[in-house]
């Protein structure tokens, strides 16, 4: 029977250390051989330098002795172009993979460059500095055949490197995920510990209210509150077939400054506004009313103020249940009884102060709901971020286990 491997189990936290510590077998023999190999191609490119450097020195001294002087101008062409290629590359410090890799991109297009020169130069110098001339291409040769060999192992060998370097970017991923995590998991707390507090302040307030509202005194207001609002629809009503009369009359008497003086017209705005409140604080018998009401039928009579037939009738018999049968009497009794009562209570300095202080409640209360709100806010993008983080977590820890296992043939558990 094949025995099955047990998974390893490493906590996430020192899963950097175990990853570098597992892994430098690996690492350690691919960084020997590419040493050798870094030294070689080193050592042959200082090799073709020096002879690009001899070959210069033989063009200059043949152009100073004035021998075949275009031949010599075309070396020194040619190994400036040389030297300049060699100055522009400089060998890295760093070893990783990519710096390795782009560095090895850079050598074979500075050697692209120089062969293309050296086959289109060297026939047109010949037979002119043949040993120097043998030396570069020997020198270029080794060079050319170093740079083939670093190729070749970076790609076969030293691409296991690589998923070295992809498994321990990845092992620091995962722990800038799980910091993020942590992060947003603290905020997501804090927001929270806040919410409570001001949900605590919240129900403080609404049981104060609450205490208030029921008072005696309190519900009382409230109770005269709620007839006032009933009187006040039941008057809206009352009034429904005059507000459209009344409403034209209104604009009739504004354009003519005519009829009614100033106190007269404010108060049939406010009949047009609330007639509950402009009844009530009429004077016994409501003469202003009345006086309105007399306009209105004046003005229909002579033709001033025109209404369909249908609203017009309705309006008359209003008006005439009004003047002529005291139509207003009872509403008028029942608003001057309710808006006294009100104004009475309200003067009480127990109503007062309960107002006061519910008024200061409920703006704390308001208060408190909108941080609430506002708190509650900050969690959504909170939780979708911490959502975010955890998928990109369980991604990473995935391919972790995935490269573990093909470059140390090991399965692990990664623990909290």
């Amino acid at each position: 029977m094949v025995a099955i491997s047990k998974a390893v189990e490493v906590k996430v936290e020192a899963l950097p250390k175990w990853l570098k510590d597992e892994t430098e077998s690996v690492l350690q023999p691919l960084n020997e051989k590419y040493k050798v190999i870094w030294d070689r191609v080193q050592e042959r490119f200082e090799d073709f330098r020096e002879n690009c450097e001899r070959l210069a020195e033989e063009g200059n001294k043949e152009a100073e002795r004035g021998r075949a002087k275009r031949k010599a101008r075309v070396t020194q062409k040619l190994t400036k172009f040389f030297m300049k290629q060699i100055r522009q590359i400089t060998f890295p410090d760093q070893t990783s993979f990519s710096e390795i890799r782009r560095f090895q991109g850079t050598l074979e297009g500075a050697l692209s460059l120089i062969l293309r020169e050296r086959n289109s130069w060297f026939p047109r110098i010949s037979p002119l500095f043949i040993i120097a001339r043998r030396r570069v291409d020997f020198a270029l040769s080794k060079l050319a055949k170093s740079i083939s060999e670093l190729r070749n192992f970076i790609e076969d060998e030293f691409s296991k490197a690589k998923d070295v370097e992809d498994l321990l970017v990845l092992s620091d991923e995962l722990q800038r995920h799980l910091e993020d995590q942590k992060h947003l998991v603290e905020r997501e707390k804090s927001v929270k510990a806040k919410v409570a507090t001001i949900e605590k302040k919240l129900r403080d307030c609404e049981q104060k209210i609450a205490s208030i509202t029921d008072h005696s005194e309190v519900q009382a207001h409230e109770m005269i509150e709620e007839r006032t609002e009933e009187l006040r629809t039941r008057m809206k009503q009352e009034f429904r077939r005059l507000q459209k009369p009344l409403t034209k009359l209104s604009n009739l008497w504004r354009a003519s400054s005519h009829y009614l003086n100033s106190e007269e017209k404010e108060k049939l705005e406010k009949y047009l506004e609330d007639p509950y409140h402009a009844l009530a604080t009429e004077e016994e018998g409501y003469p202003i009313l009345k006086k309105i009401l007399r306009g209105l039928r004046q003005s229909t009579d002579d033709g001033r103020l025109k209404l369909k037939s249908s609203r017009l009738r309705k309006a008359l018999e209003k008006i005439k249940t009004i003047l002529e049968r005291g139509g207003f009497d009872t509403f008028y009794g029942q608003c001057v009884a309710i808006l006294s009562e009100s104004e009475e209570i309200k003067m009480s300095e127990e109503v007062q102060m309960a107002q006061m202080s519910f008024r200061q409640l409920q703006k704390a209360a308001d208060e408190c709901r909108r941080r609430i709100n506002a708190n509650e806010a900050k969690l959504d993008p909170t939780k979708k971020r911490r959502t975010r983080i955890q998928e990109k977590i369980g991604e990473t820890k995935r391919e972790i286990r995935k490269l573990t296992s093909t470059i140390l043939q090991k399965e692990i558990t990664i623990t909290p």
